[in-house]
């Protein structure tokens, strides 16, 4: 690699990730012309750029939500046209999905805890987000059938 090329670390990020074998054939022609396509491309950032990950047990997801000013060609957003009112249908389905169950989620919860709270007993619980049995032997809880216990949960907490 020519010395302009060491001191980049993007386009060194981007090199490391080929073969070690393979990038040992490059010529420095080569690595220049793969330090100036790379750093051609545009990386947008985004006035709102949330990214999150819901664990839950066994597995969890991973929500993107980005916002900012409209920086695509026409051409790409008229062939993006075609898909948005597929695409709209399905977020507007799956917002109405999610706002039922928040809703019953949320109504059956609130009985149960009306009802809970004439008791004050104490129920024990699964800790979702820890996963092995060190870190929940090292929390002060029990681990039984792969998951971790909590037995001193109690809903007036």
């Amino acid at each position: 690699m020519t010395a302009s090329t060491k001191t980049d670390p993007l386009f060194e990020k981007m090199i490391a990730r080929i073969a070690p074998e393979a990038a040992a054939t490059f010529t420095p022609y080569q690595l220049e012309a793969l330090k100036l396509a790379i750093h051609q491309l545009k990386w947008k950032s985004h006035t709102v750029d949330i990214r999150l990950s819901i664990p839950f047990p066994e597995r969890g997801f991973y929500l993107v939500f980005l916002a900012g000013s409209e920086k695509r060609s026409r051409q790409r957003i008229r062939a993006g046209q075609l898909r948005q009112p597929r695409l709209l249908a399905g977020v507007m389905a799956g917002l109405l999905l999610l706002g039922t169950a928040a809703f019953f989620g949320t109504s059956s919860r609130s009985q149960t805890t009306l009802r809970s709270q004439k008791s004050s007993e104490v129920h024990p619980t699964i800790v979702p987000w820890i996963q092995t049995e060190t870190d929940c032997h090292q929390s002060g809880r029990e681990w039984q059938d792969n998951h971790c216990w909590d037995g001193e949960w109690s809903h007036l907490f």
